[in-house]
């Protein structure tokens, strides 16, 4: 499938990439696998297995559904298309039920995380409002014989959400005693972690310190598995593009999201800024 896609077949070079990572330490590989309907879409099954078992330093896969661009015709297009529920209903079949539809939420339902967390520190975060069809996440965590779970078997998620939204509420309503307030709001949802014995302490530190240190104590006992659907010119929606996350800056001070950058801008942009 990989000579299909790509020409050539370098499993064996990322093999060693990935040795070379381990040999210098390098923890935090993502890896990125673009998803053709037809040509690899029967593999997302293993790609997630083989991300499991580097999973000392492989941290994150983000699958990204084929975007099609060029001259193409409609049939040979519905050949090759694959949409993020495709993808997700595949790798419920190809992981035996492991890993189901249910187990993913769209990208910005984990806004409020942040920003609670900055509200109760009083250090505001960036927020990025991406367009909930843009992308879907989910979180393996493992226990210490390597067993791995879905983050639903884990945490009760609904829950967390709202759990989250009252103490961002709390504050955009300058409740009295917020801060108070918020700490037993979060401390209240930890009764809802399932399977306490190995998670508990982990996410207790990161809704508690809310930092970089009890982030990457989080992030190294998962691997986050995400998937993010470039748009191009047969599938490209305006509201979308109005909630990008991911942009290109010019020299010419403008600010294009990414997905219209690719499909509309990029010719004119580099050839208008080309040195001969």
């Amino acid at each position: 499938p990989y000579e299909l896609a790509r020409g050539r077949d370098i499993r064996d070079v990322k093999n060693k990439v990935l040795d070379n990572c381990r040999e210098i330490g390098l923890d935090g590989v993502v890896l990125v696998p673009t998803i053709v309907k037809g040509i690899n879409d029967q593999e997302i099954g293993d790609i997630v297995n083989y991300a499991i078992d580097n999973r000392d330093i492989v941290r994150c896969i983000n699958f990204q559904p084929v975007s099609i661009t060029g001259r193409i015709d409609y049939e040979k297009r519905k050949e090759m298309r694959i949409t993020i529920p495709d993808a997700i209903t595949k790798i419920e079949g190809q992981t035996d039920n492991r890993i189901t539809t249910e187990d993913w939420y769209p990208i910005p339902a984990m806004m409020n995380v942040g920003r609670a967390l900055g509200l109760m520190k009083g250090e505001p975060t960036v927020e990025l409002h991406s367009h909930f069809a843009c992308g879907m996440a989910t979180f393996l965590l493992f226990d210490k014989n390597g067993n791995y779970y879905p983050i639903t078997e884990i945490l009760d998620i609904e829950k967390l959400l709202e759990v989250l939204e009252d103490v961002c509420n709390l504050y955009v309503d300058r409740k009295r005693l917020a801060g108070i307030r918020s700490k037993f709001k979060l401390m209240g949802f930890l009764r809802h972690i399932k399977k306490k014995t190995f998670m508990r302490p982990i996410i207790e530190a990161f809704l508690n310190k809310g930092d970089y240190d009890s982030l990457a104590a989080f992030m190294h006992r998962v691997i986050m598995i995400g998937m993010m659907h470039f748009q191009d010119p047969f599938n490209l929606d305006l509201e979308r593009v109005q909630h990008c996350s991911i942009n290109y800056s010019t020299p010419d001070g403008r600010i294009i999201p990414f997905c219209t950058y690719n499909t509309i801008h990029r010719e004119e942009v580099e050839s208008s800024y080309l040195e001969s």
